[in-house]
């Protein structure tokens, strides 16, 4: 058992290690993004108890959820418009069921987080979807 903190970004490249290939850097003469997962080996083979530091951020944009975490800071948001006021944060140390949401107390780490955000969302290329009309 442990609780160090993983994705599911992180099993590409524990695969990709296990099976000792190389990731491909372009593909039919096109580019291919970076893996941005970390392999697993270490963590699974005890050389190491975690595989991101507290510095590491992670952020996805899931069917409409929205989640950024940076060590026990979480940031989320699943109401639409996807504006700044719309989102909270969290600190799992003290709150693992994000029941309160702390982002007026820790306005520096709301508008960090935040910052993270608008950087994933704008090198992935996040698309929401447009609403249709009478929506």
């Amino acid at each position: 058992v442990s609780h160090a903190f993983t994705t599911l970004l992180d099993l590409a490249p524990t695969l990709y290690q296990y099976a000792d290939l190389d990731y491909p850097e372009s593909w039919n003469g096109q580019k291919v993004y970076p893996l941005e997962g970390k392999s697993l080996f270490p963590l699974l083979n005890g050389q190491v108890t975690e595989v991101h530091d507290s510095t590491y951020v992670f952020a996805i944009e899931h069917r409409g959820h929205i989640s950024v975490r940076q060590g026990d800071w979480k940031l989320v948001n699943s109401v639409l418009p996807f504006d700044q006021g719309n989102f909270e944060l969290f600190n799992l140390s003290s709150d693992l069921g994000e029941q309160r949401d702390v982002k007026n107390e820790f306005s520096e780490k709301f508008s960090e987080l935040f910052a993270e955000w608008e950087a994933y969302k704008k090198r992935v290329k996040v698309q929401f979807p447009t609403p249709k009309a009478g929506d």
